[in-house]
């Protein structure tokens, strides 16, 4: 149905998303603001397929909603966003990073790095990123191409199978 209006989501959407989630479940009441932004951190990541645009159009259109849009590169980057994050608090330190180049005041202290380290807050780390990364799917099986655009179907279980699936 041409009438119908097509959208595709956006990086800011899919981020919200992410973040959305992170703040329903109340994880940023326990974890900080540094939860929410891993969350929306790797809500965008599956679009790191998006990069094979620098080699063509013909290479963006061979690769783009298959190699990052897939069940096993989700919860492979995933736990990889989560696990370095935990470990090295790459948020947080660049967050102090962009406060003091960008002259920011911050209201109280500054954010404090991870001084210990646990089991438990790991496996948050990695839930809550495989789980906003696995978002991104769920939005693009729901709103795929645009008025300019054509649909990409999602091969969600690529490489295992190419069998692909959109909103169609």
């Amino acid at each position: 149905d041409e009438s119908r209006r097509k959208h595709d989501v956006t990086t800011y959407e899919h981020a919200m998303l992410g973040i959305t989630g992170v703040l329903a479940a109340g994880l940023n009441r326990r974890y900080g603001w540094p939860i929410v932004a891993i969350a929306a951190v790797a809500a965008v990541s599956p679009d790191w397929d998006g990069v094979t645009i620098v080699a063509g159009a013909a290479a963006f259109a061979a690769s783009h909603r298959v190699w990052g849009h897939n069940v096993w590169a989700c919860v492979a980057t995933g736990i990889l966003i989560g696990c370095l994050d935990y470990r090295f608090d790459a948020v947080t330190r660049g967050g102090r990073f962009l406060a003091r180049l960008l002259h920011l005041s911050m209201p109280g202290e500054p954010p404090r790095i991870r001084a210990a380290w646990s089991l438990g807050g790991l496996a948050v780390w990695i839930g809550v990123a495989v789980l906003a990364a696995l978002s991104h799917l769920a939005a693009d099986l729901v709103f795929s191409g645009s008025a300019t655009l054509p649909d990409w179907q999602l091969q969600l279980w690529w490489p295992v199978s190419s069998v692909g699936r959109s909103e169609e």
